[in-house]
Parts: structure tokens; C-alpha cells; sequence
């Protein structure tokens, strides 16, 4: 017993001086800014709006929020902050008020006879941006659109270190009620990208457990079902940061704001946030399976890539293998270019999840994998089973190949189309002086670059966007060209 109690506190203190040590690591992080830190005064937090709030009062809270920003922040800028590539700067095409409409707002299409209305939530560090081309297709299809932006988003990234998963569930819950209200009897659907899904998916199974009305169908795009990385640990981290001499230590990274509706840094907190979404998500699952409310969900469609630095497309596809096939779930899959010459360079190729798809306890399933057609082909097909069990594939060619040097979608790239532009590569416009990242490609020295090469040369759009906006049109039933 002795020698137990001797290795448990041994392990015990080289885990705390490992702790330390990380923490004295992050002091090399660079300078933290002005917007590293909360200085906003009145985001929406659950706590204090115990009657909720409405969408037009959150739209005026937010206005007030971007009258402080440019107060506390872009008019006390220093002279060394100024610069084209900083989103705080009112001169630069990266600072979003340059853009024809600041898309870190929430926001609604509406429709003068919508068919129903659709929710769609963005994820973690993100804005309503990441969702403004979807919710343009939905908008045309017939539906009324509400994109609301989660507290602690789109505005200074040290928001992230005192938001709360509570205040991203109530404003979800509040744009599902303003969506209801809207429409009426008519179908209300829900959707989200990233951690956005994770809260769709937890606002449904809560419905299902409460016996309360839920939504009439779920879109699920790159879904945070279980994040990879530390974030389990986070809010060790988090706390340790406290003491000014490891504040770095309170953030993933630390680079220059260069995008205008996307943090570029990155706090620990928002990390320990999508999985503390993640796990609740987990024990509402295990709860229901027991009971006959888990046959009862609304129909999901879930769009992943097999490869996903940010979320386990593992969990996806073990999250698609537990609902009911009777229930009319989809799930779409992106491959990797198979055919590509980066593809003996890959460290990863999604092998696993493609070994996976052939297990039995799969057959029953709808599932489609966007792939290349052979072997050393360039052409991409859907390959979808033929109907619910059926061990028969259904083809589809999409009518396009690969772009030159993409060997993968990223977790970023899936709810963007070429076009945007901001992220796309095919001539979209509106973007402020050309101001595009999507066709950054930088070459040069190594450790030149203030943030790293492999960050910028990220996908940032998804050359399948089309096809996957026509499934999920499809999926949706009243909108229009939808249909099985």
C-alpha cells in the first residue's frame, strides 16, 4: 500500500509540474492585444435575462456592441495595430463594416409565403457568416431564414474567456421560438456548422426528452458530436491563467485578427465549451436510447468529411449507427482525393472510417460517399445505397473533378462555396479591395510567416458545395425542388 500511495503522488506531481511547465511554454505566445480581453458591456448572459429575450432586442444588444468596439478598441488603436490585415482597423478591407453588410450579426431572410422557417447556428469563434451561403439556398427554396450569432462571437475574441454553453442554448431556443412564431403551424427546421450542430442536435434530443415539440428536421454540417485536441483539459488550463504570469496560458494561439468573421485566435474556454456540449449531447444519447422517444427524432442529415482536424468523424458515423433507418437519417461523406500526388504524403487518409462503412451494423443505413470514381481517377461520384438495407450503390456522377493540389475538405471548408468571397476561389464578389483568403498560397522560408503557412493554405471552401446543397434541399421536403 505504501509503494501505491508513493506512485500515486508521484504521478500526481510530475502531472502538476507538467501542468506548470505548459503554462511557463505559453508565456512565448505572442503580445496579447487590446481584444484579447473582455471589455464589452452588456453581451446576453442566460443568468440575467431569466424571461429570455427577443430576436429584435438581441439585434439592438448587438448593435450596441459594435458601438462599443469601435469606440474601446478601433479609435484607441496603436499606431503599430494599423494595418490592412487587421480587422480592428477601420481603413483595413479585413474590418467588417468595409463589407456591404457586417455578417457578424445575427440575421433573417425573410419570405413573403415561406413554406417554414429554418434555424441555422454557426460554431465557436465563428459568425453568422460561415452560414450566410446556405442560408441564401434555403431562402430561395421557400423558407424563412434566421441565423442568430452565439454570445461571445463576432465580436473580440477575449468575449470567448466568460461566455457560457447556457447563453448559446438560450439564444438557440430563443431564434427556434421566434421561428415558430413566424410560421406558424407550418414546419420549423433546425441546422447548425461545427458547434452550431452539437447545439441543434441538443436542442432536439432535450425536446425528445421532455416530450416537447421539436423541430421538424436536423441539418448537421461538420458536427462537433466529439472534438479532438485537449479541450477536456481546458478548463485546467483556463484556471491556472488566471495568475497574471500565465494569462497566454489561457489561449490555443495567439495570431493577428486578419479575418473579418472569424477569430483567428483562439481561447482554451470556447474549446472546453464544445465539449462540455459534446458530453452533455453524450448523456442525453444514453439517456434516450432507453426509451421509445430515441425512434421518435426528427429526421437528421449530417454532411462530413472522413478527415476533420476539429471534430471525430469517427463519432459522427457511430452517432448515425444508433439511429433508427426507419426514421429517414442521412449521412453524407466526403473522401479524400484518392486520386491525388499528394496522397502518398497524407498522414491520414480516413482509411478507418471507410473500413467502418462495411460493418454490418451499417447496412441498414443512408449513407453516400462523395469519392473518386477509380483509382487514380480525377472524377468525382456519390455513391449512395440504394434504399434503406440494400447492398445494391446508387451512382451519381457530380460533373466535376478534384481542383488542382486539393487532396482533402477541411472542417472549415464544408458549409462554403467556390464562390464566396471572402473564402472561395472562383470569382465571387463583394469582398472589400479584393480582400480574399481563399487563394492564399504563400511559399518562402520557414518561420517567417506570423501565422503558419499551414493555417493559410487551409481549404476554405468546399468544391462539392452545390451537390450538398442540393441533398440538403432535398432532404428538406417543402422546400422548393425538394422531394425524396
Amino acid at each position: 500500500m505504501p509503494r501505491l500511495v508513493f506512485a500515486t503522488v508521484l504521478v500526481g506531481a510530475l502531472l502538476v509540474a507538467s501542468w506548470i511547465a505548459r503554462g511557463y511554454l505559453a508565456r512565448d505566445l505572442p503580445s496579447l492585444k487590446p481584444w484579447h480581453y473582455p471589455q464589452l458591456e452588456g453581451e446576453f448572459r442566460a443568468r440575467e435575462f431569466d424571461d429570455g429575450i427577443s430576436f429584435p432586442d438581441y439585434q439592438a444588444l448587438e448593435a450596441r456592441l459594435v458601438e462599443q468596439i469601435r469606440e474601446r478598441i478601433t479609435e484607441r488603436l496603436q499606431p503599430t495595430d494599423r494595418a490592412a490585415s487587421n480587422r480592428y482597423d477601420a481603413s483595413s478591407p479585413a474590418n467588417p463594416t468595409a463589407w456591404q453588410r457586417n455578417w457578424n450579426l445575427s440575421f433573417e431572410l425573410p419570405h413573403p409565403r415561406p413554406a417554414g422557417a429554418i434555424v441555422l447556428l454557426h460554431g465557436a469563434s465563428d459568425s453568422p457568416y460561415s452560414l450566410r451561403a446556405l442560408a441564401q439556398r434555403f431562402s430561395a427554396a421557400g423558407l424563412y431564414v434566421i441565423v442568430p450569432r452565439l454570445p461571445g462571437n463576432g465580436t473580440l475574441p477575449g468575449e470567448l474567456l466568460r461566455v457560457r454553453s447556457e447563453d448559446w442554448t438560450a439564444i438557440a431556443t430563443m431564434a427556434v421560438a421566434h421561428a415558430r412564431e413566424l410560421v406558424g403551424g407550418r414546419p420549423v427546421f433546425l441546422g447548425g456548422y461545427s458547434t452550431g450542430a452539437a447545439l441543434s442536435l441538443q436542442y432536439t434530443l432535450r425536446a425528445a426528452g421532455n416530450q416537447a415539440r421539436t423541430v421538424d428536421g436536423l441539418f448537421l454540417f461538420s458536427p462537433a458530436i466529439a472534438i479532438t485536441g485537449f479541450a477536456r483539459l481546458a478548463k485546467w488550463d483556463v484556471l491556472l491563467s488566471r495568475l497574471p504570469l500565465f494569462r497566454k496560458f489561457a489561449w490555443v494561439n495567439v495570431w493577428p485578427e486578419y479575418d473579418p468573421f472569424k477569430y483567428a485566435s483562439f481561447p482554451k474556454q470556447a474549446g472546453h465549451l464544445v465539449h462540455e456540449v459534446s458530453e452533455t449531447n453524450k448523456a442525453l444519447i444514453e439517456q434516450l436510447r432507453k426509451t421509445t422517444a430515441w425512434s421518435g427524432l426528427p429526421p437528421i442529415i449530417t454532411f462530413q468529411s472522413i478527415v476533420d482536424e476539429t471534430v471525430d468523424a469517427a463519432a459522427v458515423l457511430n452517432l448515425h449507427a444508433t439511429l433508427d433507418p426507419q426514421t429517414g437519417h442521412q449521412l453524407i461523406l466526403f473522401d479524400v482525393n484518392r486520386a491525388s500526388s499528394i496522397a502518398p504524403f497524407l498522414a491520414q487518409d480516413g482509411q478507418d472510417i471507410l473500413e467502418t462503412l462495411a460493418d454490418d451494423h451499417l447496412a441498414a443505413r443512408d449513407i453516400t460517399l462523395v469519392t473518386n470514381l477509380k483509382a487514380g481517377s480525377n472524377t468525382v461520384v456519390a455513391r449512395r445505397r440504394c434504399s434503406p438495407g440494400a447492398r445494391c450503390l446508387e451512382e451519381t456522377r457530380l460533373g466535376q473533378g478534384w481542383p488542382e493540389s486539393v487532396y482533402s475538405l477541411s472542417h472549415v471548408a464544408v458549409p462554403f462555396p467556390p464562390t464566396d468571397p471572402l473564402y472561395g476561389t472562383a470569382g465571387g464578389n463583394g469582398a472589400p479591395a479584393g480582400y480574399n483568403l481563399g487563394r492564399l498560397s504563400p511559399k518562402g522560408e520557414r518561420r517567417v510567416l506570423v501565422i503558419p503557412a499551414e493555417d493559410l493554405n487551409r481549404l476554405r471552401y468546399n468544391p462539392f458545395f452545390d451537390y450538398m446543397a442540393t441533398r440538403a434541399l432535398a432532404f428538406c421536403q417543402v422546400c422548393d425542388g425538394g422531394g425524396s
